[in-house]
């Protein structure tokens, strides 16, 4: 699409509007574009002049559209922003306000599984510590998610799934997985497993090989999870965590208070926990999964979640739907949600046209 002078001189000032400083545009262009903004422009110049040479170069250079892109993804409250946007592009229909289940299907065409959809599946069952109890349903939660994620009709992620690894396997496997994600795609990490508080309260997940007396050097940190997630490109993030706090022994996952709201960092993420840390954590009674996760499958696998009937699930609506479910069983468990610096809805899954 080609752009005219005012255009583009509209464009500098929604920039300047939306970016007062330097530094939010040189992360921009890292993260988004894969570009240095040193080698781009001359940031000794005041703003207004970094953004125009930013502009001019992209033009020059043919990559105009995806800083535009990037820009409006990476500020979408900004109102001069979304003015400029409306006056060069159609504006986008807002599904939630359409009563036609198929015009809001058409909102959440995810495209091919894996084209901005990714999941990575961490389930840990089994430990070589035997102070950590096996939990049986780890792998059926694991399985049961990367069924209904990797659905092209449902979710549409492209998932992977790490059972039963080693500290350094998971590790790996997380920091490989959020590094890969680029701007525009949704990054899902869920992790199912025990969780260990060390001394001074800090949370770890625990691996296969993890020592329960040694979580700083055998287990996952939380500190260092978040870290990874501050890093990630990926603008929407989701993180929904079904583990235990303490590794009690037995049918139940006990655990101690660790607010998840005080350890959150990054923009668009959202967090989902099985209970609160004061609360158990159950597994089902048979090897149907846990509590928690099954309540989720349960609003994504039939589209019961979509209370609205807008032909997809958001997060908030699984949460909604898995919190209302166990309340209903009378479980002694209320799952959590925590949002930072969340703007609009992200859709986790789409429902299946139900049939005429």
């Amino acid at each position: 699409m080609g752009f005219s002078g005012v255009q583009l001189r509209d464009f500098q000032t929604a920039v300047l509007d939306a970016y007062p400083g330097s530094d939010g545009l040189e992360r921009l262009v890292f993260y988004g574009l894969d570009r240095q903004l040193s080698n781009v422009v001359d940031l000794r110049n005041p703003l207004p002049v970094v953004v125009f040479q930013l502009i001019q170069a992209a033009r020059s250079e043919g990559w105009l559209e995806s800083l535009i892109d990037a820009i409006l993804e990476d500020r979408p409250g900004n109102l001069a922003l979304k003015r400029w946007a409306e006056t060069v592009r159609p504006p986008v229909r807002d599904s939630s306000r359409d009563s036609s289940r198929d015009s809001s299907r058409d909102s959440t065409d995810f495209g091919s599984p894996g084209a901005d959809r990714h999941a990575l599946i961490v389930a840990t069952s089994r430990y070589q510590d035997a102070g950590l109890p096996r939990l049986r349903a780890a792998a059926t939660d694991a399985a049961g998610l990367a069924e209904v994620l990797g659905d092209p009709v449902l979710g549409a992620f492209a998932g992977t799934v790490v059972e039963n690894g080693s500290h350094a396997q998971i590790s790996r496997s997380i920091d490989d997985f959020l590094s890969a994600r680029r701007s525009v795609e949704v990054a899902l990490i869920y992790l199912s497993g025990h969780g260990l508080l060390d001394d001074a309260g800090r949370l770890y997940f625990a691996a296969e090989d993890t020592q329960r007396d040694r979580p700083l050097s055998t287990a996952i940190s939380w500190n260092w999870l978040t870290d990874v997630l501050d890093r990630c490109r990926a603008t929407r993030q989701i993180l929904i965590l079904d583990t235990c706090y303490s590794g009690a022994a037995g049918r139940a996952k006990a655990g101690q208070d660790v607010p998840a709201a005080a350890l959150l960092g990054g923009r668009g993420r959202v967090v989902l926990t099985a209970s609160s840390a004061t609360q158990m954590a159950f597994e089902g009674e048979r090897d149907d999964g846990s509590i928690f996760t099954s309540a989720l499958l349960d609003g994504l696998r039939d589209g019961a979640a979509d209370r609205l009937g807008r032909g997809y699930v958001t997060v908030r609506e699984a949460y909604d739907h898995a919190r209302d479910l166990m309340l209903g069983r009378k479980v002694v468990q209320t799952p959590q949600i925590n949002v930072y610096r969340g703007e609009g809805e992200i859709v986790l899954s789409r429902t299946r046209p139900r049939a005429s």
